[in-house]
């Protein structure tokens, strides 16, 4: 299955992008015993995602984190294990703080494990 934020492909892909939610304003009637309540649009609906990239090496993992955080204060498309596209996604903030991890994958001994942490916000459609 395909797992992607707007171009970039991973491995793994944790996480779930939140629903939409409808924004409602509860306020005073002056003059009248009661409240109101008025809805607006959808949207506000913040999540986080964890994704992991095997790189082949360092320089391929390096490669990687620029191209992630690269994305930061931009709307991407993320794709999910399941294949569902969600547009629109504003993302808010990439961590990369420690995220590359030596490991052997596929008999590589030089693979680097990157798992990136990203914050964002799914806007309306």
């Amino acid at each position: 299955m395909s797992r992607s934020i707007d171009d970039i492909d991973f491995d793994l892909f944790y996480g779930r992008v939140a629903n939409l939610k409808t924004r409602c304003d509860v306020f005073d009637i002056f003059g009248h015993d009661g409240i109101g309540v008025q809805t607006g649009g959808e949207g506000d609906a913040e999540f986080q995602l964890r994704t992991v990239y095997f790189a082949e090496n360092a320089n391929d993992s390096d490669n990687h984190i620029t191209n992630c955080e690269a994305l930061q204060g931009t709307l991407v498309t993320v794709v999910d294990a399941f294949g569902t596209a969600s547009e629109k996604c504003l993302v808010v903030h990439v961590d990369t703080d420690e995220c590359q991890k030596a490991v052997i994958y596929g008999n590589n001994p030089d693979a680097v494990r990157t798992e990136i942490k990203w914050r964002l916000v799914r806007c309306a459609q």
